[in-house]
């Protein structure tokens, strides 16, 4: 009996909940990746596992009563988001991808409700370092990953790693992908796992010292893959980082290395105002830059023969030439500018044409599928921004009220930063790159790193308070 009580207090235990809640969140990265196993009409893995039975644990142990308003709101506006989707589903044109739609919208209110509930129960410090030290591990593992895929060129073979084999080599051909068989969704878990690490310990994004190795982890891996939102989002918050770390440190700027280097970067002025500089293909849109990258083949002699782009030029002429090869290189595809402009006036005219109700869940793709959007977006069928995927499908009286929750967490924020208000702007900055990174990838609400990221971002409005508030 003893024994039995023993076993009983211990899988009642903070320790023992802590224990599977770090297993459940050191697992999300991998999704359905790890030991999925195909019962027919879905697929079960552990991670999905954990997400039910800590769920429906919390919801037991939990008191609804106890959490303040905006958590309360925040379930609410996910289960609406959940309870609405389920309700359209038999209605859609689509039903298939409407049902996988409604599956991540019925997994991110459980996400958010375990964050949530979470949060509750340990307490803000326990919840905060643990999260802190679980996010750290998550972007040290992605980023080793990120240099050995970089350095080998080796990934995880998919529809990506087809693409590249028609592309020429470049840095997309070392672009990290993971699991996730694209480099902007790759990204997305990279930026995802380092904004955890700043909502949760807001300090540390003002310390230079712990968030350079972040920062410019991000930046590089950015540059990589030619990411213009990631190289916007890690430029700015690396700004933010030195210009905090300066406020912070103000006699920094009177000591020797901020003079010496001051010294150094006045001398490099110097030499740019001083010397004519080369203006590369990104600075200046050149024909002569593109014109050196043609190279033709002819068979002589059963041989082949390359032959020189100027000579290429001579015999056709300079723009007849570079515009066959700007049409054989684009394939007839748009820009991604005019791709992404055409997705959000497609969206536009979904939410004029479904204001109230939206297309139903998973329905965007499907009306550009089916050339019922008037804007041509090539192969692309989904939103590739998070409002709009959510103002489409839901419409935009469900989608306030979502929205909403966002802005009730921040009043909360603004409450208990009153004397320290540089908290507050640092989790609204973050909030609002937040939804940059919703721009990032294919679409926002079925990745996993969007749903833990909606909970985290809601409960990070308690790291905001100053030290002494008293909840």
């Amino acid at each position: 009996m003893n024994k039995e009580k023993l076993l009983s207090s211990y899988f009642m235990s903070e320790r023992f909940f802590t224990l599977i809640f770090s297993i459940w969140f050191l697992l999300f990265p991998f999704d359905a990746f790890v030991l999925p196993v195909s019962i027919g009409f879905m697929t079960v893995y552990p991670q999905l596992i954990l997400t039910v039975l800590l769920f429906c644990y919390l919801l037991w142990r939990s008191s609804i009563t106890r959490l303040i308003f905006y958590q309360k709101y925040a379930l609410f506006a996910y289960l609406l988001l959940m309870v609405y989707g389920l309700a359209y589903l038999p209605v859609v044109e689509n039903f298939r991808v409407g049902l996988m739609d409604v599956r991540s919208m019925i997994l991110q209110f459980l996400y958010v409700g375990i964050i949530i509930f979470s949060y509750s129960i340990m307490g803000r410090k326990l919840f905060e370092n643990l999260i802190f030290k679980l996010a750290i591990l998550i972007f040290i593992f992605f980023s080793l990953v990120a240099w050995a895929e970089y350095f080998t060129g080796i990934h995880v073979a998919g529809d990506h790693t087809n693409k590249l084999l028609n592309y020429p080599v470049g840095n997309i051909t070392y672009a990290p992908v993971f699991i996730y068989d694209n480099p902007n969704t790759f990204l997305v878990y990279l930026f995802g796992s380092g904004f955890i690490v700043f909502l949760v310990k807001p300090p540390f994004l003002k310390s230079l010292k712990w968030s350079f190795g972040i920062l410019f982890t991000l930046l590089f891996f950015s540059l990589i893959a030619d990411s213009r939102i990631g190289k916007f989002l890690s430029i700015g918050l690396i700004l933010y980082s030195l210009l905090g770390y300066l406020i912070l440190n103000k006699s920094v700027i009177k000591g020797f290395y901020f003079r010496s280097m001051a010294f150094l970067i006045s001398a490099l002025i110097l030499v740019i105002f001083t010397h004519q500089m080369f203006l590369g293909p990104l600075w200046k849109k050149n024909d002569a830059y593109l014109l050196k990258s043609i190279v033709a083949v002819q068979i002589q002699n059963n041989k082949p023969v390359f032959i020189n782009s100027d000579s290429l030029a001579n015999e056709f002429g300079k723009d007849s030439l570079l515009n066959a090869y700007k049409d054989y290189t684009s394939k007839g595809s748009k820009s991604s500018n005019e791709i992404r402009k055409n997705l959000l006036l497609n969206g536009a005219i979904l939410i004029n044409k479904y204001p109230l109700t939206g297309v139903g869940p998973g329905q965007f793709s499907h009306y550009t599928d089916t050339h019922k959007l008037p804007y041509s977006t090539g192969t692309i069928n989904t939103p590739h921004e998070m409002l709009t995927e959510l103002f489409t499908q839901y419409g935009i009286p469900v989608s306030i009220l979502v929205f909403l929750s966002f802005l009730i967490a921040m009043r909360r924020a603004w409450q208990i930063s009153s004397k320290q208000r540089w908290k507050f702007l640092q989790w609204f900055m973050l909030a609002a790159f937040i939804v940059l990174l919703g721009s990032m990838p294919s679409a926002w609400f079925v990745l996993n790193i969007g749903w833990v990221l909606t909970g985290l971002l809601i409960i990070s409005v308690e790291s905001t308070a100053t030290e002494s508030y008293e909840q």
